[in-house]
């Protein structure tokens, strides 16, 4: 066995957070989903998503603050008060990006009486060796993982990789809910169709937002076709 499930270790008294890191440019119901399923599977006490800072490697098209906003509109607008996902502002305000093997550090030394997990797809186990830090980040973590379409077999995935596959957690009373909406597919539709192309996918606060800020090529003269 490549990885050590998660479930094999004694379970903590320490409270649980999933932690959901994205550039959530702009986040979509998809992004609250894989929130709300992690808690709502156990595989976590709370979910908090992560935007992350300003990175080097990737073209996000908005700031970093005005991507928050928007993730905190998101989680307003369809979680809640009452349940646990959260949004944490560490990368935003820490100005830049921060890699995972140092914002879970950052997270552990801020909240000593919380044990973190970071979510990631099926797709990646096998590129965490490539990450920043990568076998430190897998030495010291915990993962809850997420089926992708484009999932890899788990005898490529780390040796050593201690995780919980959401999909263990699945019963015929509690299924995964799933679907593949990016925030990519959410800028296409805003792009192609103005702001109420994205209206089935992306939380009207959030629309709202980019409507009246102009985000993504969209402004208050432009309407879906």
């Amino acid at each position: 066995m490549p990885g050590v499930k998660t479930d094999a270790i004694p379970p903590s008294k320490r409270k649980t957070v999933a932690v959901i890191g994205g550039s959530f440019d702009p986040p979509t119901l998809a992004h609250l989903m894989v929130a709300s399923q992690v808690v709502q599977l156990g595989c976590a006490d709370e979910a908090w998503m992560v935007p992350c800072g300003n990175r080097p490697d990737k073209d996000t098209q908005v700031d970093a603050a005005t991507r928050l906003r928007m993730t905190q509109a998101a989680i307003e607008a369809v979680i809640p008060e009452e349940f646990p996902v959260e949004c944490c502002d560490i990368e935003v305000a820490n100005g830049s990006f921060i890699p995972t093997v140092f914002l879970m550090r950052r997270l552990r030394e801020g909240h000593p009486d919380i044990a973190f997990r970071f979510v990631i797809g099926t797709d990646l186990p096998p590129t965490l060796p490539d990450w920043d830090h990568g076998d430190e980040l897998i030495a010291e973590n915990e993962f809850i993982v997420l089926p992708r379409p484009d999932s890899k077999p788990e005898s490529e995935w780390p040796k050593g990789l201690k995780y919980v596959r959401v999909t263990d957690r699945v019963t015929v009373d509690r299924p995964l809910l799933t679907t593949d909406i990016s925030s990519t597919a959410a800028r296409n539709r805003l792009r192609e169709l103005g702001w109420l192309g994205a209206a089935s996918i992306v939380p009207k606060q959030v629309l709202q937002i980019i409507r009246d800020e102009g985000l993504y090529g969209v402004d208050s003269f432009t309407s879906s076709r």
